[in-house]
């Protein structure tokens, strides 16, 4: 720890922080130092995350590569069986078995044809995405988007939007999209996706075997099943979309339409808990 605090003072020696980048630094060294029940891919995440956040804030470089390794003396050891945030309940429907839906918020169904990066970003730390607008492969309407990129495991890669205004999305118990995957490795590729709240945490949730087949589907995702929390606040979902997010990983390839938070009426309704 002594040594943590040693590199992270010099890191940040001389610099004036954002009070956004601030906050993050320390919501994410909470979930390292105190992770709870928290899964190891959630420590390791708030990790990484913490590291970001020190590049975005301008600190020594070479610092923070002494701050990554003192991070790693506190990171949980790699269980590759039980390292997956993944629904407890299913959440990949055949198009004629997709369950029903009364209400519904919708964050994109790529209508509307401009610069998908004037709509989208990339994270800072994320490069080499191809997103393209994809007429031939869509749920409904013009386009679909095709998001794909090539990389070792290891390379992460992420795609959000932040919807403006802000989305109420009280009443809403799912998180809905239709899917086409291209048959990819699930062992070279994989798939997270999730949302900032309306307390600025992000929820996070694994897609094990997203990419798999070649058949469209919807993915549907209670959120009572979301529990991976990076820079916790309350460790409770507030029920705001801020900021929809894919984090990829590896060599991937999918299709995406008609991204939704939804009411379904067959599943439990909704209601916010602490995080484990």
């Amino acid at each position: 720890m002594a040594k943590l605090v040693d590199h992270l003072v010099r890191a940040l020696s001389g610099k004036s922080l954002p009070e956004v980048i601030a906050g993050n630094l320390a919501g994410d060294l909470e979930t390292v130092l105190h992770p709870g029940s928290g899964s190891s891919r959630q420590t390791r995440s708030a990790a990484s995350d913490f590291v970001q956040q020190l590049k975005s804030g301008g600190a020594d470089r070479a610092q923070i590569e002494l701050v990554r390794e003192d991070l790693r003396r506190f990171l949980p050891a790699l269980q590759a069986d039980a390292d997956s945030d993944a629904p407890a309940h299913q959440f990949r429907f055949a198009l004629s078995d997709a369950p029903k839906y009364d209400k519904f918020v919708l964050v994109e169904d790529f209508e509307t044809g401009v610069d998908i990066f004037k709509t989208w970003y990339q994270a800072s730390w994320s490069t080499g995405i191809v997103a393209t607008y994809d007429a031939e492969h869509k749920s409904s309407g013009r386009f679909g988007l095709t998001i794909s990129n090539t990389g070792p495991p290891e390379r992460n890669s992420s795609l959000a939007k932040i919807p403006m205004p802000y989305q109420d999305i009280h009443g809403m118990n799912a998180l809905r999209m239709w899917i086409e995957p291209y048959g990819m490795d699930s062992a070279r590729g994989s798939v997270s996706t999730g949302f900032i709240d309306g307390s600025k945490e992000i929820w996070q949730i694994d897609l094990p075997g997203m990419l798999a087949g070649t058949e469209p589907y919807i993915l549907q995702v209670r959120l009572a099943d979301f529990r991976r929390v990076l820079r916790r606040n309350n460790g409770v979902i507030d029920l705001e979309n801020q900021d929809f997010a894919f984090w990829m990983s590896g060599t991937f390839k999918f299709t995406v339409d008609d991204i939704m938070f939804v009411h379904d009426p067959a599943i439990p309704e909704f209601v916010p808990q602490p995080a484990p």
